[in-house]
């Protein structure tokens, strides 16, 4: 499907055809009752080996409503000691940076040089929801085991948009409707290290079959290179323009770029037909892989 014009899949990833087929099967199943149960599970077991091949091995999955959600479950989760400390940096979204609690939250601007040994957690967007600056993921990871600490990640607008290295962290929490293209109303946690007992609800069982469907149609390596390749034009359009760009060249899918009027520009803009968003203060341009080089020059034509 191409989306003549619309760059902004960092707000939400534009849904397909097949999908409503896929939602359709969960309906079939459900209309058989109790009898549909294993029609559920082996969907969710394909939906966990799909994502296993996503994330990587060696993690237990769990299934929310939503990001905030799933970062909450391992803010209740985790068995606290006095003095234990949770690290978040200045500027993150604001459900990553706001379901700790909030006498043990220190907010750094520079998390790697911040971990110490009362360091029990690090929260951090694996790419900033404004900025589009991407965490690594790596350094952050190896710095916190080496202190015993724990490190959660906010992958949404990461996944889906480059290939993930997940080997040193503990929890990563993605809402797959952005790069993924999922449905609302599911997440999932992708966990390293057990949390506490936690109380479960049924799962999205329709987003489910849905997320399903896709994680087997999309060609991920495709993807990845379609990504890279339009952000790369997008950042340098912009900046052979005149422009600010703040997004850095180790990104993902969002290049952001200063604005002092950023709202009336995105209306400016979505009076042409072309979709970005505001963000504090930014322009953010978010191409996909039904983007092409067309619809990247749409917005650099219009400066």
């Amino acid at each position: 499907m191409k989306a003549r014009g619309y760059l902004n899949t960092a707000n939400v990833g534009l849904g397909q055809d097949f999908q409503a087929e896929a939602a359709a099967r969960f309906a079939q199943a459900k209309a058989l009752g109790s009898r549909g149960d294993p029609i559920w599970a082996a969907n969710r077991q394909e939906v966990g080996d799909r994502l296993t091949r996503l994330l990587g091995p060696g993690f237990e999955i769990r299934y929310f409503g939503n990001t905030t959600t799933a970062l909450q479950a391992v803010a209740h989760g985790v068995d606290w000691r006095q003095g234990d400390e949770v690290l978040v940096r200045q500027h993150d979204f604001p459900s990553v940076m706001g379901v700790w609690d909030s006498s043990r939250t220190r907010i750094v601007p520079d998390l790697l040089n911040a971990i110490n040994s009362r360091t029990r957690l690090v929260a951090v967007s694996h790419v900033n929801w404004a900025t589009g600056e991407r965490a690594d993921l790596s350094a952050l990871g190896r710095r916190c085991h080496e202190v015993g600490a724990l490190l959660c990640v906010d992958g949404v607008q990461a996944a889906g948009a480059i290939p993930l290295d997940l080997e040193h962290v503990d929890f990563y929490a993605v809402a797959p409707f952005k790069w993924l293209l999922g449905w609302f109303g599911l997440a999932f946690l992708a966990m390293r290290s057990p949390l506490l007992p936690a109380p479960q609800g049924h799962v999205n069982h329709p987003a489910l079959f849905v997320l399903n469907a896709t994680l087997g149609w999309l060609d991920l390596d495709t993807v990845y290179q379609r990504v890279e390749l339009l952000a790369a034009r997008t950042a340098d359009g912009l900046a052979a323009r005149g422009r600010t760009v703040v997004t850095p060249a180790y990104r993902a899918g969002i290049v952001s770029f200063e604005d002092p009027d950023a709202e009336a520009t995105v209306e400016r803009l979505a009076g042409r037909g072309v979709f970005v968003s505001a963000r504090r203060g930014l322009v953010r341009v978010s191409p996909h892989f039904y983007n092409d080089e067309e619809d990247v020059d749409l917005v650099l034509r219009s400066f």
